[in-house]
């Protein structure tokens, strides 16, 4: 049978037996799933119901983890340390990009992890690719290459960043990644409940620009993340941007990144009712494996 018949009839069927089929009927309008088609069929399916937007109630539900969740997450976090370490051992002069996702990927699924996005692996000039995929580049004495991967474990997610050089780096290349590190870290350890999203977002951004690292920066500094499934990582429910005007709560967890200059780092952290603890614990540093 069509899955889509079947859950919209089912969804008809709930709302049947519970009198709401004429009433009014919360849609979640943020759905990635419920695309136009989808919504008009469901229009026609419940005639006499007024559908209105939900408010994101499961959304809001979904921001503050469980013990278990957390659990879950540290699983997700240990995954992706193992991907991310498979990729910075498979580097070396001449090795194609796609190589080095071949070994990333396969130790993630060894790790336990479940269908991983692509991720992203570049190297050389395509390190400013945000979200770029892998290519036959060869790898080149000198290059950057940077890794962003997602550990999977009962779909909860778990995001990792962190970049390397082919070879020893030079004192420009140690800069850029001291300096983003820098300012990550006192960004991070700022992330206690009670504090505003906007002082963090401020924290991360506001001292790269003035580094000369980035002209602009209109990236996301961070976002929530853990169930999930695809086409993103991200809930999208909490983001770190300019002006947001809500406050961390213990419980929560982001995926805080920075990215500047062709580098990038980024952990995945839980703010607990002591401070930030990194569920991603790999060493924040730029690796230069020979």
């Amino acid at each position: 049978a069509d899955p889509l018949p079947v859950w919209l009839d089912t969804a008809r069927r709930a709302l049947d037996g519970l009198g709401f089929a004429g009433g009014r009927v919360g849609v979640d309008e943020h759905s990635w799933f419920l695309t136009v088609e989808r919504w008009k069929m469901l229009q026609a399916l419940l005639p006499n119901a007024t559908l209105v937007r939900e408010p994101r109630i499961v959304d809001h539900l979904r921001l503050i983890k469980s013990p278990r969740e957390i659990d879950y997450l540290r699983g997700a976090a240990r995954q992706v340390e193992v991907g991310i370490r498979a990729g910075i051992g498979a580097i070396a002069p001449g090795v194609k990009e796609r190589e080095l996702a071949a070994a990333v990927f396969g130790a993630l699924v060894n790790a336990g992890s479940e269908m991983p996005l692509s991720g992203t692996i570049t190297s050389g000039n395509r390190t400013n690719l945000i979200h770029g995929q892998w290519s036959d580049r060869r790898l080149e004495c000198g290059d950057t290459v940077c890794l962003e991967l997602s550990g999977i474990h009962h779909h909860y997610w778990a995001r990792l960043m962190r970049s390397a050089v082919v070879g020893s780096p030079s004192a420009e290349q140690q800069r850029i990644a001291e300096t983003i590190i820098r300012v990550q870290d006192g960004a991070i350890a700022l992330m206690k409940p009670g504090t505003p999203a906007s002082v963090i977002d401020r924290a991360c951004r506001e001292p790269i620009l003035a580094s000369g690292l980035r002209k602009t920066y209109t990236n996301r500094t961070g976002y929530s993340l853990a169930l999930n499934h695809r086409p993103s990582a991200g809930e999208f429910i909490r983001e770190f941007v300019p002006g947001v005007e809500w406050v961390l709560e213990a419980g929560m967890v982001f995926h805080m990144l920075m990215t500047a200059a062709g580098m990038g780092f980024s952990d995945t952290v839980l703010v607990t009712e002591q401070g930030p603890e990194r569920l991603t614990g790999m060493e924040r540093k730029l690796f230069s494996p020979t």
